[in-house]
């Protein structure tokens, strides 16, 4: 040990820890501080703590261990630092410090007030605003409030009058403005994150510049909810449940970045934004993020991490690929299970020696409900080196969205139902046994040409001459309805119609925004069920017709198979992220579900729920998949504007339709299986010979998307439901359109004929469900 009287003065130290120190003078420092426990101290009340740590608390850093002059290390205890001299608490903790979540406004918060923090942000670079309720203007964009500053930006919330929705602006904070290479950064973080297309990562809408001032922005999903670590400091551990499918949803979007050569370098519980209602994750703030190829920016000592869940490689300085950040979501998998991150300290500088050397709690220790399987799991994500950790997020979330179904499933699973990573970390002492499992990165593809912004994905702007207006609305009257069920809720995102049978109730069904079914019965249009399904929207609903059994699907990323005779659950299908669309064959011997996880379609046997085919159907979201009723075709439809038929007996491609110019949002079987009809974004419902991919008929009339199809049971009829408000029949012989029925507040989401083919019904975003009466002419 050096003696103390050739120890550094206080002074000194503050001027090492403020970058104010020549370079040679740092390095003669670092020296010393390594093999001088006293001045590790002295360094550590220096740095902000006020808090003194015992001699020999913190061991010195071995030199191959230590951190280079281009580290994160040092910039990283210069921020914290600030951070942990203003907590209230003693010690250094993620619920004592806090660092903003961009792009998420927490409801009811004072961030989401116009005078939530404006007093500590600059505004003035705001063009004025005739909107007396606005701070200011950004080229077209009001500016309602601030949601706060991060890194080197300053995120305001903002109402975009053009497509009439509310968003996030991150704007370069002015202080930066004129910074060359602040700019370089901002905008390399803009392109960077709008790159990304992925259920899992916030949308960025639009990457500019406001061209009097010539500040870059970018334009983003604004999310309502709040951060993980916001539940993290409310709840302290998670259910098993909870984190097995947080981490599923956090891999798959690192998954997506990773696969566009993107390293986050900053995963941590308040870059993790949960929706409100279905709780999906979000990530957010790619600040840090860079392309792996590009390393112009990185030498200027900016601080690449947060400490607490900062890998050991950027904490030395060393170079960082992609597995850092798997480094980082063992971390929080880690805080999820126990409450608390992996390496704490009453300093940033002890935090990030333990980050370099020292091994995180046992978990059980502090959770014994947490299985041994995830335990092994987050200790191969935690691995020092990155040759020990998994090699990719996407097996990652493969692995816990597959433990997930088996949470859901029960205890008694085969081991043949379990993947070979799973089963690895299971069993680790037969992994060297074992095949480890690789898979492909997969790349996140842009959605294209989606419309609805409703469902936050419409990039299409309608003419102004083609929207319905409350004159041409008059000028063709409503429609006199046979009834009009109110749901007495949100919007109806889907509904369908049942046939009874001997014994049962032929019932009216309707998927609602609030995560609830509500069955009416068909005779006397009273509310027959009224069931809690989902935690979030009901995508889908639909009936397999030999059994009394209900299929939906949901935003929470479920489809159950309900018995409606026992109001019990017959099977439950899980899946990574939310579930838009699902059938179940007519003699009810499986199931197909559509996500919008990278247009996966999914095939389920229903002899066993763990048995499912994964195919990757369409680069961007599956909106509709169709069973042909002999249970041989399944037809699936994206937003690429494609339409596929598949064998479902083996999931293989037998053919594509082309011909829709957009996405495709809606397609049925017609009763006989020998035509599809499908609709979507160009506003056309189109006929099909199912078995040659021929086209029929091309039928035009409405006047914005067509959000449903349906075949009437004769097959010779089928009707649509479109934006433009209205039902329209339309003859499959001809191709022309016979009536068209008038009466709904908005968009018409869901079409059904009853068994008997006499009455139509409808499902709209107003909430209601209207039956129209097929047998008068109009």
């Amino acid at each position: 040990m050096a003696a103390r009287n050739s120890c550094p003065t206080q002074e000194r130290l503050r001027r090492l820890l403020n970058d104010s120190t020549p370079e040679s003078e740092q390095i003669e420092l670092m020296n010393h501080l390594d093999t001088c426990v006293d001045c590790q101290t002295d360094l550590d009340r220096v740095a902000g703590s006020g808090y003194r740590i015992p001699v020999g608390a913190a061991s010195a850093v071995a030199e191959p261990m230590r951190p280079n002059m281009t580290s994160a290390f040092w910039p990283a205890i210069r921020e914290v630092a600030g951070a942990v001299s203003d907590a209230s608490t003693p010690g250094f903790s993620a619920r004592s410090v806090r660092t903003p979540s961009n792009g998420i406004v927490r409801a009811g918060s004072p961030a989401d007030s116009t005078n939530g923090s404006s007093d500590k942000v600059r505004l003035d670079f705001l063009a004025p605003s005739d909107n007396p309720e606005s701070l200011g203007r950004i080229e077209n964009f009001e500016i309602m409030g601030t949601v706060g500053r991060g890194g080197m930006g300053v995120v305001l919330r903002a109402f975009d009058p053009c497509l009439q929705r509310t968003v996030a602006i991150k704007v370069l904070d002015p202080v930066y403005v004129n910074n060359e290479t602040a700019r370089k950064r901002f905008c390399r973080e803009a392109r960077a994150a709008a790159s990304i297309s992925h259920e899992n990562v916030v949308a960025i809408h639009q990457v500019a510049q406001e061209e009097s001032n010539k500040f870059p922005y970018l334009v983003m999903q604004l999310i309502f909810g709040q951060s993980l670590q916001d539940r993290l400091d409310v709840e302290g551990a998670l259910p098993l449940a909870e984190i097995v499918r947080i981490g599923a949803q956090t891999a798959a979007g690192l998954a997506a970045a990773h696969a566009r050569g993107l390293i986050h370098r900053d995963i941590k519980p308040a870059n993790i934004l949960l929706e409100e209602g279905s709780g999906n994750v979000k990530l957010t703030d790619f600040g840090l993020a860079k392309a792996a190829e590009d390393a112009r920016l990185t030498q200027t000592g900016f601080v690449a991490g947060t400490p607490l869940y900062m890998s050991p490689e950027q904490a030395q300085g060393d170079t960082v690929d992609y597995r850092a950040d798997l480094f980082s979501l063992g971390g929080v998998l880690y805080a999820m299970a126990t409450g608390r991150p992996p390496f704490e300290g009453s300093t940033p500088y002890i935090i990030l020696r333990s980050v370099a050397e020292g091994q995180p709690r046992d978990i059980r220790e502090t959770n014994p409900d947490i299985p041994d399987w995830l335990a092994n799991i987050i200790a191969k994500l935690l691995a020092k080196k990155p040759a020990d950790r998994y090699q990719s997020a996407e097996v990652v979330s493969e692995m816990l969205f597959q433990a997930l179904i088996m949470l859901r499933a029960g205890p008694r699973v085969p081991e043949a139902g379990k993947p070979s990573a799973l089963c690895e970390a299971m069993h680790p002492e037969k992994a060297a046994d074992r095949r480890v499992i690789t898979r492909r990165a997969f790349a996140a593809s842009a959605l294209s040409g989606v419309a609805g912004f409703a469902l936050g994905w419409s990039i299409k702007a309608t003419p102004v001459s083609a929207v319905p207006t409350a004159e041409s609305k008059s000028a063709k009257p409503e429609t006199p309805s046979l009834a009009v069920i109110d749901a007495k809720t949100g919007p109806i995102w889907n509904i369908a119609w049942s046939a009874g049978g001997p014994g049962r109730v032929a019932t009216i069904v309707a998927g609602l925004d609030n995560g609830y079914v509500k069955v009416w019965n068909e005779t006397t249009r009273e509310l027959y069920k009224n069931i809690k399904a989902h935690d979030g929207p009901v995508w889908s609903v639909g009936f397999a017709r030999k059994q009394p059994w209900m299929l939906t699907g949901g935003e929470d990323g479920a489809a159950i198979l309900w018995n409606l005779e026992t109001d019990n659950r017959e099977a439950e299908f899980i899946h990574p992220v939310s579930v838009r669309t699902a059938a179940i064959s007519e003699d009810a011997s499986f199931v197909v579900t559509g996500t919008r996880r990278g247009g996966e379609l999914y095939i389920w046997r229903l002899n066993n729920p763990l048995v499912y085919k994964k195919i990757k159907a369409h680069p961007g979201i599956v909106m509709s998949v169709a069973i042909s009723p002999d249970g041989r075709w399944i037809a699936s439809a994206g937003a690429d504007g494609l339409l596929k038929l598949w064998d479902s007996s083996n999931g293989s491609l037998i053919r594509e339709f082309t011909g829709h110019a957009g996405g495709i949002y809606t397609l049925a079987f017609s009763p006989d299986g020998k035509k599809l009809a499908s609709g979507g974004w160009d506003r056309n419902v189109r006929l099909w010979n199912a078995t040659t991919g021929d086209s029929l008929f091309q039928m035009s009339g409405h006047l914005q998307d067509v959000w449903s199809v349906s075949f009437s049971p004769d097959g010779e009829t089928l009707i649509s439901g479109s934006e433009d408000r209205t039902v329209k029949q339309w003859s499959v012989s001809s191709g022309m359109e016979i009536r068209e029925f008038r009466g709904h507040d908005f968009t018409v989401y869901g079409t059904a004929f009853s068994p008997d083919g006499s009455t139509a019904a409808s499902g709209s975003r107003d909430g209601t469900i209207r039956l129209w009466d097929l047998r008068k002419a109009e």
